[in-house]
């Protein structure tokens, strides 16, 4: 089921670049890293109604949702009768290696790393999200319920890899999402700086990395 969710999220993904915006070329970057900022707020909000409806948020659930998504994207690109078009700099792709130099070179430290990772263990387990009483891990906790932003997507991520790694290594996983969340935030600061500058924004983008 997890090659069908990822396949599913991927041509959702790519329908929602693909979507005509402007006349102009539009920067590739720029539009790769907002489409995947959408779709983590994306599995936040579908989750969020499902537990409202008492629908479990399970991969084959979200799958057939994300598919439900891809195909009225596809009839809004069949509609327009035209695609977006895309350029990327040079300089971009320059900026993104150096941005990706810095979680490998810097110390990253969580913060709440314990809770954040109990709470998406648990979603992961369950596919309920933790409110009103619904989990012995609020009483454990001592708290009404948890921010659902803090452990849906790692949740979902836990879903996906169960089947290819043991549940022994998603500690490390946990993390490797945590720094990925933390470069896309400098790729987004640095995107939304960097106009006809480039030079400048980067440095202000990995300073912001650095002071993160």
């Amino acid at each position: 089921m997890s090659i069908i969710y990822l396949i599913t999220v991927l041509i959702m993904i790519i329908l929602h670049i693909l979507i005509y915006k402007k006349e102009e070329k539009q920067n590739l970057l720029k539009w790769i890293a907002i489409t995947i900022v959408i779709n983590l707020c994306y599995n936040i909000f579908i989750c969020v109604i499902l537990s409202f409806i008492k629908i479990s948020s399970t991969l084959i659930t979200l799958s057939i949702i994300n598919t439900i998504i891809s195909i009225l994207l596809g009839i809004k690109i069949y509609k327009d009768k035209k695609i977006q078009k895309y350029e990327i700099n040079k300089i971009d792709i320059i900026a993104v290696i150096i941005m990706l130099i810095i979680p490998i070179k810097i110390t990253h430290e969580i913060t709440d790393g314990t809770i954040h990772y109990f709470v998406a263990n648990e979603f992961y387990h369950t596919s309920q999200l933790l409110f009103n009483g619904n989990s012995d891990v609020l009483d454990m906790w001592h708290v009404d319920f948890f921010m659902s932003g803090a452990y849906i997507n790692t949740g979902i991520l836990f879903k996906i890899f169960s089947g290819f790694i043991s549940e022994t290594y998603f500690c490390q996983l946990f993390f490797i999402f945590d720094i990925s969340i933390w470069f896309l935030s400098g790729i987004l600061m640095y995107v939304f700086l960097s106009k006809n500058k480039k030079i400048i924004p980067l440095i202000f983008s990995i300073i912001y990395m650095i002071g993160y």
